[in-house]
C-alpha cells in the first residue's frame, strides 16, 4: 500500500496544523490555474523546497485546498498536482 501522504521523498518539516494526508489521486479541477498556493511544509532539496496546497476557489473551478504539489525554491511546480482528502485526520501536527 502507497505512503498515506504525498511523494514523502526524505525529512519533511510539517507546518503547525499541517500534515500527511492519503492521497485521492490526479488533480480533477483540469481548468484550475493553481495561481494561489499555501505553503503547509518544508522539504528535502531544492526540486522539492516546499510542499504548496492549492486555495484557488471552488467558485472557478478551482481546487479549493484539495490539491498539493512540491515547489522548487523559485516557485516552479515539480512534480504533478494530487489531490489529498482533506477530510483525513492530520496525522502530524
Amino acid at each position: 500500500m502507497a505512503e498515506p501522504h504525498l511523494d514523502h521523498p526524505g525529512e519533511i518539516t510539517w507546518f503547525k496544523g499541517t500534515g500527511p494526508r492519503p492521497v485521492l489521486g490526479a488533480c480533477p479541477h483540469v481548468s484550475c490555474s493553481h495561481a494561489a498556493q499555501s505553503t503547509v511544509a518544508w522539504g528535502p532539496s531544492l526540486e522539492r523546497y516546499e510542499l504548496v496546497v492549492c486555495d484557488m476557489p471552488r467558485t472557478g473551478a478551482g481546487c479549493a485546498g484539495s490539491c498539493r504539489a512540491w515547489v522548487d525554491g523559485r516557485g516552479r511546480v515539480t512534480t504533478s498536482w494530487l489531490m489529498v482528502d482533506v477530510a483525513a485526520a492530520v496525522q502530524h501536527a
